[in-house]
């Protein structure tokens, strides 16, 4: 008889995986507060008289890239696109 070991606290296990599923809003929430706080840190770090120029570049290319991820899963929360690609049909608000 085999017994069921949980991981280390801390770490998951495989039947972690089904639950941890986020819907396009809960994503764009996320990416919302994630984008606040780096550009609270590009403020900070631009304010900053002896910043290096590449810091603040690389922490620019970063909030950049969030807010391109951000607007893409915005529009996929107004939009059933993604549900029609994963199951062929429309819900009617398209």
């Amino acid at each position: 008889m085999s017994q069921h070991i949980s991981p280390p606290s801390g770490q998951r296990g495989p039947a972690d995986d089904d639950y941890d599923l986020l819907t396009y809003a809960e994503a764009s929430a996320r990416l919302s507060e994630l984008l606040a706080v780096e550009r609270k840190r590009l403020a900070v770090l631009r304010s900053e008289p002896t910043a290096d120029p590449a810091r603040v570049e690389a922490l620019q290319q970063r909030v950049e890239l969030l807010e391109r991820s951000s607007e893409r899963y915005r529009q996929h929360v107004d939009s059933s696109e993604a549900f029609n690609r994963l199951f062929g049909q429309s819900l009617g608000r398209d």
